[in-house]
């Protein structure tokens, strides 16, 4: 399609824009290189050439541009923000949920003027974004000019969930690069402050700051230091001070600090105060205050705590399962942040429990693994629960205190760190100490610094574990593909996938469900099988598969789930799936439902194969039945005939044949099989007779039951004979002006017939009736076999209908290739039954793709060359299908050649040239053009033009030159008369 711009942009698919992107996004280091290279490839595919990603703020409800811009200065972007309460271009876009294209924003009231200046530009393109909730997440504003076209919006439609993805997991990366130079810079900040502090100033300042209080008079400070030689400093504040000799009181406190060093301070007060002082409210202070700053040994302390995080930082990066990274963790923190006791926990939250995976602690065998605790008790539980950490300084103090062993009980001060995952608290890092007011605020901030640096390693793990889940279960489907082949059996492939599916998930407990005959069977993976009887049936059971629901219950003990199967022939199927304990997961449910649902379409895939089997079948059996008819003279042979075929269509073998003589108003059974038993031949007056059969030759009509004591309400007679019958069908032989009786087939079973059975052995009384009554008129026959050929070439269409319908084909592709190659073979001097032929092998030309996986049939993408190999099978598997049907045998040349090319580069034998069959060689070049001409998923039709240039461009080639010349002399009116919808130019 031409562009305004005047240069032409070929259609790209989906597959082809996701791999680009990932390429890009896999090719550059930063959030920046990552966004200039969507931009610029955005600006290629499309007629913009300047690009700028606004994020919308839901809180503010705002939107802001962020940096990169691509085409202009990055300065000019703070200018670029905006409130959605206004009236603007974003709002429609967003309501249309597509792109929106304004090609004169001048006049346009919506465009946001400030964009218009940013950019200088003449033509405009905005591409909202949503996020999976479908929620508004941001905008890619487009510039440029010339305008933008159909195909530009065609594209960013095609790409808008891509793109959304891209951007989600640049700003991820934009973010922890921002959070990593944070970190660093406030720690080297720290560093430089710790390195220039002076000890004996930051002493005299905090005993400046203590003197100040009312009711201290004097502080005397002693450092003892140990050097060997017991060195003492002593400062003294405020040495004279008032206060009756009997009222000065003193109270002393000696505290070890990190460095080993003591310090010991005496605070004197006058004892007439109301207030009393004590050394003990400052206490905790005084040691976080001195064990911050009152040497340059802290400094390189501090200088080595850093070291080491940024060691762990890259560390992590290595870990590659959650208990790895929960030993480096705690050994880290233990060995060289000195911390007396160090645990990680993971959660458990379908057990409501923190599971204990890795410690260190100075009592070894405090705790022994494995252990869990319940995620609501003590400071763990108080950390998950509010989603923050969690900081207790003194335990004596805190009243929901828990602790797992008497030695634990020596703990007075704890952290509670929570980690996240996907918005909720995954894992959990928990220290403790034995001091009261055990951690510095350096200890804290340290302990949060190592919480964010160990959440972005376990975030990286467990994405990487979700990605290897996925592609598991991704390859898993693969294999239930592969055993779901067209000729299985539905049970035996339901009960195939319970196998497979229970070691996958290594859980025994997946069962089959089938509600038959009113009774439930189920059937476990192992192969143990139970019946529960209609009464017994439980009612989660019931209500599930009547509504087709997934439910959730407790059965026999355990959390179970119950997914029904939702396909036209497996309405009463179904899959229990039971968890010996905890609840399923969304995970679980959601995994569970991807199976069942990849289930459904190849269980319809099989069901589509047997049907179409079956019909076959039927259909060369109706016919032979048909020829067969002319070679009979007697009337029984032909009533014993007619068992013979219902007894193989039906599969059944309780039949009965009844004439019906009008003249002396009787019933004659001339022949009823009661299972492989022939009864004897009876005689009834039709006044007393109180059967079906007397019912059907009164009313002329047929009649289908299927439970007799619920459907014999409308046909008030008596079930004859001893034999209990559930299912029924009876139909009449009826001629224009009489009845000549009634053929049945019955079963002691319920619903075991359905309306095709009646309509098969309608078509079967049809061609008996026409006998019967010109039994001695054989030209009469021929009316029936017109008739059968009749019905065959709509059970024929029909198939074809079903085979485009699989392959998401356009409407009516098969019947349309089958008209033009009778068109075409018309002009090629082809007349009477190989006409015939021709149509009825383009209607089932692809009949074979019915046996290739979903998996490759539909793929969106370029197939592989194994795939490819498979999807070249589907001649030879229609070729399989088709030559054991007699009458269709004539069909088998187009079949099984009509991907051959004229230069011997096709398949599946290579032929060249004449030696393709010519039925081949014509339906080839008609396939051709059909494909072209009509729309597509991927690309609109062509035109009759542009068909005929690729014909003659493939002639010699692909195509036999002289058929294509005969071809294109077809007048394009009788061409569009099959195709409404051929585009002539």
């Amino acid at each position: 399609m031409k562009q305004t711009g005047g240069h032409e942009k070929k259609q790209v698919s989906l597959q082809s824009i996701q791999d680009k992107l990932l390429s890009i996004y896999a090719s550059s280091d930063t959030y920046n290189d990552k966004v200039n290279g969507l931009f610029q490839y955005l600006c290629t595919k499309t007629s913009a050439s300047k690009c700028l990603f606004a994020l919308y703020n839901k809180d503010r409800n705002m939107v802001a541009g962020l940096p990169p811009i691509w085409g202009t200065l990055p300065e000019f972007l703070k200018e670029f923000k905006f409130s959605l309460e206004t009236k603007s271009a974003l709002k429609i876009a967003i309501k249309k949920h597509g792109p929106y294209i304004i090609n004169d924003p001048a006049h346009n009231p919506y465009i946001i003027k400030n964009f218009v200046v940013l950019f200088n530009t003449k033509k405009v393109a905005i591409l909202p974004l949503f996020n999976e909730k479908d929620e508004f997440f941001g905008a890619i504003y487009f510039a440029g000019d010339i305008n933008f076209s159909r195909s530009d919006s065609a594209f960013l439609k095609k790409a808008q969930a891509s793109i959304y993805l891209f951007i989600k997991s640049a700003l991820r990366e934009k973010n922890k690069e921002e959070h990593c130079s944070l970190y660093s810079n406030n720690l080297n900040s720290v560093i430089e402050i710790l390195k220039e502090t002076d000890a004996e100033k930051s002493l005299k300042e905090l005993l400046d700051s203590m003197i100040k209080k009312p009711f201290y008079k004097s502080i005397k400070a002693t450092i003892i230091e140990e050097t060997g030689k017991n060195d003492v400093k002593i400062y003294v504040v405020n040495d004279s001070f008032t206060c009756p000799a009997n009222s000065v009181k003193t109270d002393r406190l000696t505290v070890t600090l990190i460095t080993n060093q003591q310090v010991t301070l005496e605070c004197s007060y006058c004892n007439e105060l109301e207030t009393t002082a004590t050394l003990e409210l400052d206490r905790y202070k005084i040691i976080h205050l001195l064990n911050d700053s009152l040497s340059n040994d802290i400094a390189q302390r501090n200088s080595f705590r850093l070291h080491i995080l940024f060691r762990i930082f890259e560390e992590t990066q290595n870990a590659e399962d959650l208990k790895s990274l929960a030993d480096l963790i705690t050994r880290t923190l233990f060995q060289y942040y000195f911390f007396e006791d160090v645990s990680f926990f993971i959660r458990d939250e379908e057990r409501g429990v923190m599971e204990l995976v890795s410690f260190r602690s100075i009592f070894n065998n405090s705790v022994k693994l494995p252990y869990t605790q319940s995620e609501d008790k003590g400071i763990v539980g108080k950390a998950v629960k509010n989603g923050e950490v969690v900081v207790v300084l003194d335990m004596d103090k805190f009243p929901e205190k828990y602790t797992s062993s008497a030695e634990r009980q020596s703990f007075k001060s704890e952290i509670a760190i929570p980690l996240f995952f996907d918005g909720k608290v995954t894992a959990l890092i928990n220290v403790e100490s034995t001091r009261k007011f055990g951690f510095s605020t350096q200890d804290i901030e340290y302990l949060k610094i190592f919480g964010r640096l160990t959440e972005a390693a376990m975030s990286r793990i467990l994405s990487n574990n979700k990605t290897k889940r996925l592609i598991e279960e991704f390859k898993y489907l693969g294999e239930i593909a592969k055993e779901f082949t067209a000729d299985i059996k539905p049970e035996d492939a339901l009960m195939h996938m319970a196998r497979s599916l229970a070691s996958f998930i290594n859980n025994p407990y997946i069962y089959t469900v089938r509600m038959l005959n009113g009774n439930l069977l189920l059937k476990r993976s192992d192969g143990i099988a139970s019946k529960i009887s209609e009464k017994q049936i439980p009612l989660e059971f019931k209500q599930s598969l009547e509504k087709g629901q997934i439910s959730f219950f407790n059965y026999g003990g355990y959390n179970s789930m119950l997914i029904p199967i939702h396909t036209e022939q497996s309405k009463n199927h179904a899959i229990l799936i039971q968890k010996k304990e905890g609840k399923f997961t969304e995970d679980d449910i959601t995994f569970f439902k991807l199976v069942i649902d990849y289930v459904e379409k190849l269980l319809t895939n099989i069901y589509l194969y047997a049907n179409i089997k079956k019909n076959l079948t039927e259909i060369n059996m109706l016919y032979q039945y048909s020829k067969e008819l002319s070679d009979i003279r007697e009337k029984r042979t032909l009533l014993e005939h007619t068992y013979s075929i219902a007894k193989r269509l039906f599969g059944i073998e309780d039949f009965y044949a009844a004439l019906y003589d009008a003249d002396e108003n009787i019933i004659i059974i001339e022949i009823d099989y009661d299972g492989d038993i022939k009864q004897r031949k009876r005689i009834s007056p039709i006044t007393d007779a109180k059967g079906l059969t007397a019912w059907i030759i009164k009313n002329r009509k047929p009649v289908i039951i299927n439970d007799w004591d619920r459907d014999i309400v409308h046909y008030p007679v008596a079930q004859l004979g001893n034999k209990i019958t559930q299912s029924y069908v009876g139909v009449p032989l009826l001629t224009a002006k009489k009845v000549l009786g009634v053929i049945a087939i019955q079963s002691p079973y319920r619903n075991h017939f359905t309306m095709h059975t009646m309509e098969l052995l309608s078509t079967v009384a049809y061609a008996l009736t026409i006998a019967l009554s010109n039994i001695d008129r054989l030209e009469k026959l021929e009316e029936v076999v017109h008739q059968l050929e009749s019905t065959y070439m709509n059970t024929l269409e029909a198939l074809s209908s079903a085979l485009d319908y699989r392959e998401h084909e356009t409407e009516h592709h098969s019947k349309r290739v089958a008209l033009y190659a009778k068109t075409l073979a018309e002009r090629l001097g082809i007349k009477g039954d190989a006409l015939q032929y021709i149509y009825w092998g383009g209607l089932l030309h692809d009949i074979g793709k019915i046996g290739i996986p979903d998996s490759i049939l539909l793929k969106p993408g370029k197939l592989t060359e194994d795939e490819w190999s498979v999807m070249k099978r589907h001649v030879i598997i229609g070729y399989e299908i088709i030559k054991s049907i007699n009458f269709l045998e004539p069909t088998l040349k187009l079949l099984l050649h009509h991907h051959e090319w004229w230069n011997g580069k096709g398949y599946p034998l290579g032929l060249k040239g004449e030696e393709i069959p010519i039925e081949a060689r014509i339906f080839s070049i008609v396939d051709a053009f059909d494909a072209m001409t009509s729309d597509r998923p991927y690309r609109n039709a062509m035109s009759y033009k542009k068909s005929v240039e690729e014909l003659n461009r493939m002639r010699g080639i692909q195509f036999d030159p002289g058929i294509v010349d005969i071809f294109l002399k077809i007048p394009v009116s009788e061409l569009k008369a099959i195709n409404p919808n051929l585009i002539i130019k």
